[in-house]
């Protein structure tokens, strides 16, 4: 085997949660490569984080660190706009020249520090390898600036595409905003999906006894849970919404929202509960630490994504969880596939308490959706398989990007 030196390069890297920077590279260093991260010197400003984390706290601080296993360069930035949690940082070239890659994988296409990587990617004689997680949802031009940078970013492409190895869309969504919006052909795009710690996240009756008597479930109350950084998209409200039709008709039913959201977006979902009389059957609690979540999933029953697309749902598959979400996502396109979720339409109330209703009642219903969903993080979702496939994709001579 050939140790390859492989470097991810990303805007932020925020210790201890679960997206695809905080394990992709140590499931990569665990298959015997050499693997470091550079990012920048802070973590972003969502609105999410805001309470949590004061502004001056978002500065972590240049130098080494370390998680997973994995040496972090954290560098100074040049130039931040918060509008698009987007940074410039200093020293990018010298730390890729000091590291001497050979391959560097990028985190976000449109990205100034993708930018940066790609223009200094001939000099210093490294693949690059660009992901997205780009979809209709989080890809929104919506202001003179935002259209200016995308057209900006459209160009260079046209310029220094011919220096992206291969495209890694993170999800079919993705690949299709890649192709409208870029140009990207299918032939030079490998899809490579965000996966889940099997280490973390599995199915336990353990923690399902022992949580479910700490949170005060009784076993015979069914217990559903959504999580995340809640905001508009995430259409939590349908869900209390949704809730509060089912209920009346099961009242051992609990709905368990784990995260938090602006102080505006959180003191909306309140007034629903309270208007609707649910402060009895609803808990929300802030967030949880990643190493946590895997718990809290397991004392559920049943785990709803209504909105915009999220890397719970696929840390939920790994506890074997009965999923609802929205039809028609192609983010969520492997989860349908494999028959490890029902749908709803995305925005409609009463399409969403009839999902909720049916597999409320129907036991059998549950237990299909839990064992497809071991079968597929087995197979495909495991962050194991994911890096494998990584592997593959950085060494099986995809072909190299001439334009778009």
């Amino acid at each position: 085997m050939v140790k390859l030196k492989i470097v991810h390069v990303m805007n932020w890297y925020i210790p201890k949660m679960g997206y695809q920077e905080n394990y992709l590279p140590s499931e990569q260093k665990k298959l015997g490569y050499d693997v470091e991260i550079i990012t920048s010197d802070r973590i972003p400003s969502f609105k999410e984080f805001r309470g949590e984390f004061h502004d001056e706290e978002r500065i972590i601080g240049e130098g080494l660190f370390e998680e997973n296993n994995i040496t972090i360069h954290r560098l100074p930035v040049l130039l931040e706009y918060k509008g698009s949690n987007q940074v410039i940082i200093m020293g990018l070239k010298s730390k890729l020249r000091e590291l001497k890659p050979d391959i560097v994988h990028v985190h976000g296409e449109i990205n100034p520090v993708t930018l940066q990587t790609i223009i200094c990617s001939k000099r210093l004689r490294f693949k690059v390898f660009v992901d997205s997680h780009s979809n209709s949802d989080n890809f929104i031009l919506n202001s003179p600036l935002k259209r200016l940078y995308y057209r900006l970013a459209k160009a260079f492409y046209i310029i220094f595409g011919e220096r992206v190895q291969c495209w890694l869309p993170v999800t079919n969504a993705s690949k299709d905003l890649l192709t409208e919006y870029f140009g990207v052909s299918e032939k030079h795009m490998e899809l490579l999906p965000l996966g889940v710690n099997t280490n973390r996240f599995f199915k336990s009756k353990e923690f399902r006894e022992a949580y479910r008597i700490k949170l005060g479930y009784s076993e015979d109350e069914l217990v559903i849970v959504s999580s995340g950084k809640f905001d508009p998209s995430k259409k939590v409200d349908t869900l209390i919404k949704a809730f509060s039709i089912v209920v009346k008709e099961c009242s051992k039913l609990r709905l368990l929202l784990i995260g938090r959201g602006s102080s505006e977006y959180m003191n909306y979902l309140i007034s629903i509960i309270e208007s609707d009389n649910l402060n009895e059957h609803i808990r929300i609690l802030n967030f949880v630490d990643n190493s946590e979540l895997g718990i809290y999933y397991n004392l559920a029953d049943v785990g709803v994504w209504p909105g915009t697309s999220s890397i719970s749902v696929i840390e939920a598959l790994g506890t074997e969880l009965p999923l609802i979400l929205p039809k028609r996502n192609d983010d969520y396109k492997v989860v349908f596939d494999a028959s490890a979720a029902i749908g709803f339409e995305k925005n409609d109330i009463y399409s969403l308490a009839a999902a909720l209703g049916d597999l409320i009642r129907s036991p059998e219903m549950r237990l299909k959706l839990s064992n497809n969903a071991r079968i597929l993080v087995k197979e495909e979702l495991s962050w194991e398989k994911v890096a494998e496939k990584s592997i593959e994709i950085y060494c099986g001579g995809r072909p190299k990007v001439h334009g778009n």
